[in-house]
């Protein structure tokens, strides 16, 4: 059955999704559509917005899956789904549990963490926007915010975030307990991304620097991360003020 995933030309949402079908083996047609680089292009989407319609989707939007004539879309639903269709939801009313707890987490961290440091807090207002995603975006929108400063401000309470994580996961191999679960797709891309931010991020959680190593090791996300198909960047949109570009900023 033919199964396709649509998203933008970078990780974002889009990657966790990327890498479960990877592992799992499943072949699928990776769409990716061009956003461009400045807020104010009038063409900004218009690649997605020229199909956005057409596709069938209950709830039109990125990411999408469709898989005969089954067509999804938001990210977590995606995850969900095929976590459940392939074992990957935890067996367990604990690791069930674990799973929702650091969903959310992770959510969190997104909302309120890198994106909220490269996009406006405009954009993004409704996702009380204080971190990440504030650093790297909000200069773009708002030339009063200085991402320099931003930044800073993220840096020095990602360690907060990071020790939370670090002692949920405990002496557990993956989030759930130890079987890997549809979660830890989006807790290892989450993580990457702070990484690739601040290199030196995890140094003091030597739990979640093992976790790290012990899924990118896994075969089938070994080879994918070691092939043409994956790229560390562009992390966010080309206007972001960090991992917007092909390569390190």
């Amino acid at each position: 059955m033919a199964v396709t995933l649509g998203y933008w030309d970078l990780r974002g949402l889009g990657q966790p999704i990327r890498f479960l079908l990877q592992y799992v083996g499943i072949a699928f047609t990776d769409v990716r559509y061009r956003i461009g680089h400045n807020w104010t292009d009038p063409d900004l989407r218009e690649d997605w917005l020229r199909v956005k319609w057409d596709l069938g989707l209950d709830f039109p939007n990125l990411p999408y899956y469709i898989e005969g004539e089954l067509k999804l879309t938001h990210s977590r639903t995606i995850l969900r789904y095929l976590g459940s269709k392939h074992g990957l939801c935890g067996q367990t009313d604990a690791e069930k549990t674990r799973i929702d707890m650091i969903e959310n987490y992770m959510e969190d961290m997104r909302n309120d963490g890198l994106r909220h440091v490269v996009y406006s807090p405009n954009y993004m207002e409704d996702m009380r926007n204080d971190g990440l995603r504030h650093v790297v975006y909000s200069p773009v929108f708002d030339p009063k915010l200085d991402f320099e400063t931003l930044k800073a401000e993220y840096i020095s309470k990602m360690g907060s975030y990071l020790r939370e994580i670090s002692n949920f996961l405990d002496t557990f191999e993956w989030m759930a307990g130890n079987r890997l679960t549809f979660v830890d797709f989006w807790v290892y891309e989450v993580l990457d991304w702070n990484r690739l931010f601040r290199s030196d991020c995890l140094n003091e959680c030597h739990n979640l620097l093992q976790y790290m190593n012990r899924f990118e090791a896994l075969p089938p996300i070994n080879r994918y991360i070691n092939s043409d198909q994956f790229n560390r960047f562009p992390i966010f949109a080309p206007y972001a003020r960090f991992g917007g570009q092909p390569h390190p900023d």
